[in-house]
């Protein structure tokens, strides 16, 4: 005996020897047990799942899910040439309606199409049948999926309703399915009028939904051309036959029924369920269509804003940049301000779009076409301001340097990014991470790009350290960076106001002269490498004046030499590039020496 064929009050006497065996005392996992149990026991007929898909969390989930694999599989179960017959395995100690009546209809088919019996061939039409019943009660407004259980799993229980509405149109669904599966309307005229077939609605659900199903596009042409007909309008039950038509083509990626299906009956849905209304959303993503995703976006629907930030984000990830105008040309998003999201897509659940797509992008090429397209829609390429009233951790051009993102580093700039942002907060960014990513990234891509010429702007933090771009490049040993700097206009002066920075300037001169000297002249050029060599030689007239200005402003009167020497061993050694201290008192790391 299957356990199956036992009673149900007997599983639930089951259920609490179980609980009471392991002292389960919280009433939640009571319910969940009892789910997992039942689930288990429907799996043990069913299919043969592994053992994970017992587990209370994938159980009656997973069931639901995969409804349509799990009727199909109970409608091979019962005898495909006499549905009738009471030999089919039983649920709960009775037959099934349902898995019945798909076997009587595909048995109606072979019979008027006159065919042969192919194994292959009929669990293809027992599966579209399947979908197309199981998407019905997805789909349909007012249509509860829990309807199909009573009438899969126990014929007793099954809604006496839906039993004679099923055993009503029959031969009416039948004769229309079997036109449909084949693609021939020249099969089923030979028996019914066009017009008895398509504008009786009762017989219009089925076969139009097996013929989505089935990929018959002249079959679901003709059944929407009779729609159009159909006068005043089409009733509730052919409504609800084009929205479960509409889901079954995005289900199955028929992109031109699905369009066709929104042109004609669009104006006709009812304000569609927010879980439907996603599930759509999220096929016409995958599809990538802009025609039916601009269809989908405009139907009245009941979901949140986050089905369409969520939506967004997912096209971001997809770089799916084509795309994108349509959630901001059509006024659902704006692409200056935060969406918000679901806390399942991220946490916290809002984003900044131009950053998301950043972020967000499957690669660099995505990522450069994903912001080109945000900012043809007017995006700010500096991100969000202070003024918005949320965290500003970011900014778009510190992110694709650190995604090393040449191609948008140099699309930021393009547009208008400013690399010296006017907020201490970014000017801080700038200084100490960010104008040396971004050069990095800019040096791969073009070494003459015009930028260079606008990064002479002295930073002065911490007091009276000296931060330029140069600074920045050379203390990170990023010689690449420094030759396209000076290159392309970097001065190598700079205003000389306090001691500490003329030691600074110094270092980095004397830096940049030993590094190009040692057989690197070429990387310079020749007037670069020239206007390097005076300005280290007249440097000393420089360091001995502000030496004479300290020391006469301390009122020391020890004579200086008219050379600077170099530090004596009792004094502390002066810092210099090549010390780690160098590093240690700005705040930076040791640089990569193999950089």
């Amino acid at each position: 005996m299957d356990l199956l064929d036992l009673p149900p009050e007997l599983f639930q006497h089951i259920v609490y020897l179980y609980i009471m065996m392991h002292k389960v005392e919280s009433t939640q996992k009571l319910l969940f047990l009892h789910s997992a149990f039942n689930g288990a026991i429907s799996y043990s007929l069913i299919f043969e799942l592994p053992r994970e898909y017992y587990r209370y969390k994938l159980g009656h989930n997973f069931f639901k899910a995969q409804f349509s694999l799990i009727l199909q599989a109970r409608v091979r179960q019962v005898p495909r040439k006499n549905a009738d017959a009471l030999t089919a395995e039983k649920l709960n100690g009775v037959y099934p309606f349902l898995p019945k009546y798909i076997t009587k209809v595909v048995n109606r088919v072979y019979e008027i199409a006159g065919l042969q019996y192919d194994h292959n061939d009929r669990k293809k039409h027992e599966a579209n049948l399947c979908d197309a019943i199981v998407h019905y009660f997805k789909y349909a407004e007012g249509v509860s999926e829990s309807g199909l259980y009573p009438l899969m799993l126990d014929e007793s229980r099954a809604n006496e309703q839906l039993k004679t509405e099923f055993n009503t149109t029959l031969p009416r669904a039948t004769v229309a399915a079997a036109a449909a599966m084949y693609g021939s309307l020249d099969r089923i005229e030979a028996i019914v009028k066009q017009d008895d077939m398509w504008q009786a609605s009762a017989a219009f659900g089925t076969p139009f939904n097996v013929a989505v199903s089935s990929g018959s596009a002249a079959i679901v042409l003709r059944a929407l051309v009779a729609v159009q007909k159909m006068t005043p309008s089409p009733d509730s039950a052919v409504v609800d036959a084009l929205l479960t038509g509409l889901g079954i083509s995005l289900h199955r990626g028929h992109i031109g029924m699905a369009s066709a299906i929104l042109l004609v009956g669009s104006k006709q849905f009812p304000i569609i369920k927010a879980h439907t209304y996603k599930a759509w959303l999220d096929k016409a993503m995958a599809i990538g269509d802009l025609v039916t995703l601009n269809t989908i976006l405009g139907l009245k629907h009941h979901a949140r804003k986050q089905s369409l930030g969520d939506a967004f984000v997912k096209a971001c990830k997809n770089g799916q940049h084509l795309i994108l105008n349509v959630f901001f040309r059509n006024n659902l998003l704006n692409v200056t301000e935060y969406v918000n999201l679901s806390k399942a897509t991220m946490s916290p659940p809002y984003c900044y779009p131009i950053m998301a797509a950043i972020r967000r992008a499957p690669s660099d090429e995505a990522r450069a076409a994903l912001v080109t397209e945000l900012l043809q829609l007017r995006a700010d390429p500096n991100g969000p301001s202070m003024a918005m009233g949320m965290p500003v951790s970011e900014i778009p051009l510190a992110m694709a340097a650190e995604k090393q993102s040449c191609a948008t580093v140099k699309i930021l700039f393009d547009n208008g990014a400013d690399l010296m942002m006017p907020t201490a907060r970014d000017s801080q960014w700038s200084a100490k991470f960010g104008v040396l990513q971004a050069i990095i990234a800019l040096v791969r891509t073009s070494p003459y790009h015009e930028f260079c010429r606008k990064l002479e702007q002295e930073l002065k933090l911490d007091g009276v350290l000296l931060i330029t771009p140069l600074v920045m490049a050379v203390r990170n040993r990023c010689w690449g960076a420094v030759a396209i700097l000076l290159n392309n206009g970097a001065d190598l002066t700079t205003e000389i106001h306090h001691e500490d920075v003329a030691e600074e300037w110094f270092t980095v001169l004397d830096s940049i002269y030993d590094y190009f000297n040692t057989g690197r002249q070429h990387m310079l050029f020749r007037h670069v490498w020239l206007k390097l060599e005076a300005e280290l030689a007249s440097f000393d007239d420089v360091w001995l004046k502000l030496r004479a200005e300290s020391d006469s402003d301390s009122g020391d009167d020890e004579e200086f030499p008219l050379e600077r020497q170099p530090a004596s061993t009792d004094e502390p050694c002066p810092v210099s590039y090549r010390s780690p201290v160098f590093y240690g008192t700005a705040g930076f790391p040791p640089p990569d020496a193999s950089y």
